[in-house]
């Protein structure tokens, strides 16, 4: 494999997981305000 193979596959794997910890990031988000909506409507 080239050099330059080599890198365009390092971008591709840290645009990937870049992209992997966004999606858990955002997961997480939802998860938490829906968390927080329904403690917010049992209380109330």
């Amino acid at each position: 494999m080239t050099e330059e193979e080599t890198a365009a596959r390092k971008r591709r794997n840290w645009a990937l997981a870049g992209a992997l910890v966004l999606f858990v990031v955002l997961v997480f988000t939802i998860t938490v305000l829906r968390l927080t909506a329904n403690i917010a409507a049992s209380a109330g």
